[in-house]
């Protein structure tokens, strides 16, 4: 049971790594604000809103793009993103609420307490589950540090509600080196090396 366990809290982690880098405006050409206004509204209500709910969205991100200055290169960025947290990486002031710098610490006590959660931690777990999900942290949290966690995967894990739960919101960030090297790392912790 354990063995089993360990497999499936092993694979939602490996799925959950990064691949973005953070671009900055050089003080060039000032974004189309109006189609950086539309592509953020969609990282917020998705592609299908209606009108009336998306109208006023667009206004809010419109205004968010034209008061904090973002210029051409962060626009073309943040059209090109595929979420909020690699946005927020192309344009950071524009969505304040979204942690960019996401520590390798803060991701890994997140898993961490999602694991001893999931894995029945608490008073009355046994000890070897406590273990278990300290080793999982442990590996993710050298993972972070040593094979270079882009900023987006650790703003997406960072800012999950549940990382577990919501790997898959992070999935797309994966890079498959980075995937075998937290494959790695995880099989060795969950088998106690």
């Amino acid at each position: 049971m354990l063995g089993g366990m360990s497999r499936q809290v092993a694979l939602c982690v490996a799925l959950a790594l990064v691949g973005c880098q953070k671009t900055g405006g050089g003080g060039g050409p000032p974004a189309d604000c109006d189609k950086v206004g539309s592509a953020a509204a969609a990282f917020e209500l998705g592609n299908y809103a209606p009108p009336e709910t998306r109208a006023p969205t667009v206004a809010r991100f419109v205004k968010a793009c034209r008061d904090t200055g973002v210029d051409a290169k962060q626009g073309e960025c943040l059209m090109a993103a595929k979420d909020v947290w690699s946005a927020a990486l192309c344009a950071p002031r524009m969505f304040p609420d979204v942690k960019v710098d996401g520590q390798c610490d803060v991701v890994a006590a997140k898993l961490r307490g999602a694991m001893e959660k999931q894995l029945g931690g608490g008073g009355g777990a046994p000890p070897e589950m406590a273990k278990l999900a300290e080793r999982a942290a442990a590996a993710i949290k050298d993972s972070c540090n040593q094979d270079g966690w882009p900023p987006a995967m650790k703003a997406c894990l960072a800012n999950a509600k549940d990382p577990l739960e919501d790997w898959k919101g992070c999935e797309h960030l994966a890079s498959p080196e980075l995937t075998s090297k937290l494959k790695a790392r995880m099989a060795s912790a969950m088998g106690g090396r």
